[in-house]
């Protein structure tokens, strides 16, 4: 079954500028769509979904949004998310007081542990390291050690024959 095209009511200059200023890279390739249709350099919905690289339903998806609600509608992204969160957010507030705690964690093996036992919760190594550095914006603040031979020795400063304390002479006033 093949549908028409929508009446597109906004003009090419209109599209253009809207898809220049447009940041957002989903709703740009809607704009993009309805900038060929009504430019004439697609006529069908097959042709428009070869030149952006999608599939035709999800091009006649958008016609749709757009014939039903017109632009705002096809510019309206929802997002359905059904999952669970990682942390539920019991969790995600003892895990802030715990890395606030002057202890914390040494590391982030240490804290998937401490997930497990407190709270059955198991996350894996990267997820917990998202969590921790991006969402939460924290780090584990544990001072790594180092070995005694790494750091820096503070030499004492040598005294030369002239009383200067580097090996050039004194400019003499």
């Amino acid at each position: 079954m093949r549908r028409e095209v929508p009446q597109i009511t906004e003009g090419v200059e209109e599209l253009s500028q809207r898809l220049r200023m447009e940041r957002q890279g989903r709703r740009k390739t809607r704009l993009h769509v309805l900038y060929l249709l009504k430019s004439g350099q697609a006529h069908s919905r097959q042709e428009v979904a070869a030149l952006v690289a999608l599939h035709r339903h999800t091009i006649g998806r958008w016609l749709d949004a757009y014939a039903r609600g017109g632009l705002a509608a096809l510019l309206e992204i929802r997002i359905h998310s059904n999952r669970q969160p990682v942390l539920p957010v019991r969790v995600q507030r003892a895990l802030v007081a715990k890395l606030q705690a002057p202890m914390g964690f040494g590391s982030y093996g240490e804290a998937q542990q401490w997930l497990q036992e407190r709270w059955g919760v198991r996350v894996k190594y990267k997820t917990l390291h998202h969590w921790i550095r991006s969402r939460l914006h924290a780090s584990l603040k544990v001072a790594r050690p180092t070995h005694v031979k790494k750091t820096p020795r503070r030499r004492e400063p040598s005294v030369s024959t002239s009383g200067t304390t580097s090996g050039r002479p004194q400019r003499q006033a």
